[in-house]
């Protein structure tokens, strides 16, 4: 198995990447979606930190994928349909931009409700903003839709993983899945 991509198949580093950040999106929205309907407390306290603590996690491995991506050759889309690729494209943009805008509009909503964010508390990341309840209001409602959007997002990924896997049977699927070759 190659570190790098081919055109054939995604190399162990995008792998890597796309599964960890899966799991890591996986937890964040079951944390998120739970902290809602959370009574006030320390527990609810501790679910809210360690969601801040992941959602830094997650865009640190968002950053270098992007990063490892624009450095990369991306496997062939050659069978693909012109309106396919351009769906593809758009789900993996929007994906990019969503797990973007998720953790950093987060850490504002944080930080203009004079919340701090801290690193699994081993330290705070510095607050920019002073405590500001107009912009509050504004990412808390960015960040919850944009979990929406998220979540709808895995929806169609994965119908269409299966989509190409079950009813195309082609490799798209086999061609991301940790320890196969194509």
């Amino acid at each position: 198995m190659s570190i790098l991509n081919t055109n054939h198949s995604y190399g162990s580093v995008s792998k890597l990447f796309h599964w960890v950040i899966a799991l890591l999106v996986f937890i964040m929205l079951a944390l998120g979606y739970t902290f809602l309907f959370m009574d006030s407390g320390q527990n609810k306290l501790a679910v809210i930190t360690l969601h801040k603590s992941i959602g830094l996690v997650v865009l640190f491995f968002v950053s270098l994928r992007l990063i490892w991506r624009l450095l990369n050759v991306q496997p062939s889309r050659s069978e693909l349909s012109a309106l396919e690729k351009v769906l593809v494209n758009f789900v993996q943009w929007l994906f990019y931009l969503a797990l973007f805008v998720m953790p950093i509009s987060g850490m504002i909503y944080s930080f203009s409700k004079g919340y701090p964010v801290s690193f699994f508390g081993l330290f705070n990341i510095p607050n920019i903003i002073e405590k500001n309840s107009v912009v509050a209001n504004i990412t808390q409602n960015v960040h919850f839709y944009i979990s929406l959007i998220i979540t709808c997002l895995i929806i169609v990924h994965t119908f269409a993983a299966f989509r190409h896997h079950f009813y195309k049977k082609d490799n798209y699927l086999k061609r991301i899945l940790p320890f196969t070759k194509n």
